[in-house]
This record gives C-alpha cells, structure tokens and sequence, in this order.
C-alpha cells in the first residue's frame, strides 16, 4: 500500500469515527449532558458558593454568633460545604465539642432513628444549644471527632498569627495538621470555614 492510500484510509477512519462520536452524542443523553457540565464548571480558582449571609440569618430570627454561623452552614445546600461546631454526648458522656460537615450530623441523626415524618435537618436546627446524643454505632462513627485537642491548640496559635483580613485572604491555612481542628478555631473566632468541593482545600467566608 502506498503512503498516499494509507493516508486517505486514516482520514477516511477519522471521518467514521466522528460521525459516530456524533450519533453517539445525538442518541445518549447522558453524554451531552456530562459535556454541559463540563462545559460549564467554574475554573478551578472560582469562589466557592456561600452560605447565606449573617443579615439572613437575623431576618430568620437567629441570635447568638454562634448560632448564626450554625444556622448558615446548615442552609448551605452547595458542592462546598460549610463546618458546623456541635456538642455530641456518647452514651450520656459529657458533651464534647466538635466540628464536622452538616451531612454527618444529618445522616448521624437519621441513624438514631427519627421518624420519616421528622424533617432531619428541621431537628438538627431546633437544638438551639446544638448539643446531640446518640447511641447508635453507625451514628457515633459520623459523629466521631477527628482531632487531638494538641491540633486544636495549634491551629488556634496559627490563627493568632494572623489578622481577620489576612485569613479571609487565604492566610495562615496553607499548612495545618488537621483541616478539621483548623475549622474549629475558626468557627470559635466568628469566622464560617468550609471545604471546596472540588479542590478539598479549606476556605473562609466572615
């Protein structure tokens, strides 16, 4: 076979396979519909979605900072996250104080067994001290905290360092030993952490 045959047959598989990528698109919906995705996600550096803002949370008549930081956080329905701070108690131990994801605590309370007619994450926002037991052993592997009070004294040092500005810039959360306990100082200073869901790393809102 010539080169100029083995080029027209290469050009000619080329068109084939086009055209079949094409019917392929044109037939599975699923297809086009990842391509709209894709052809729509935000650039890697684009801001994850907030919450709602804190003069929300004051229309919906939530007082307390702490609380307000609860209640935006558990209304962030997005792909990134907000940290919440609660108080969990095992089996009737003290209450500990812990951060995690508002689905942990949703799914750690559809464990305990509330009843389908309960909204979940109606209950979870009428503890008002969010404070929660359980006793399930699917619920307190959720619930189980997932830092060292030494982590959380270091990311509060690390936190020190540094002004409200400068970590709503990104500073002082380049490098931490627990994202978890990092979250936690950050909800005790007044500020919202979260995780970006596409880049897992930690980012701050006031």
């Amino acid at each position: 076979m010539t080169g100029r045959g083995a080029a027209f047959i290469c050009v000619g598989l080329a068109v084939v396979g086009l055209a079949a990528v094409a019917v392929y698109r044109w037939t599975d919906p699923s297809a086009v519909a990842i391509e709209h995705v894709l052809a729509h996600s935000p650039p890697e550096d684009w801001p994850p979605s907030p919450a709602p803002s804190e003069a929300d949370a004051v229309k919906a008549g939530i007082t307390g900072k702490q609380n307000i930081l609860y209640w935006r956080a558990m209304q962030n329905h997005t792909t990134a996250p907000n940290f919440i701070l609660v108080f969990v108690s095992r089996r009737g131990a003290p209450p500990e104080a812990m951060v995690m994801e508002p689905a942990s605590l949703i799914t750690a309370l559809e464990y305990e067994a509330i009843p389908d007619w309960v909204p979940t994450r109606a209950c979870a926002l009428a503890r008002k001290d969010r404070t929660f037991l359980f006793a399930s052993f699917e619920a307190l592997k959720l619930v189980r905290r997932r830092y060292t009070d030494a982590d959380l004294e270091r990311a509060r040092r690390q936190l020190a360092e540094c002004s409200d500005a400068g970590i709503l810039r990104g500073g002082c959360l380049e490098y931490t030993d627990s994202y978890a306990a990092l979250a936690h100082a950050l909800i005790e200073r007044g500020l919202l952490p979260g995780r970006d869901g596409v880049s897992g790393r930690l980012y701050v809102v006031r």
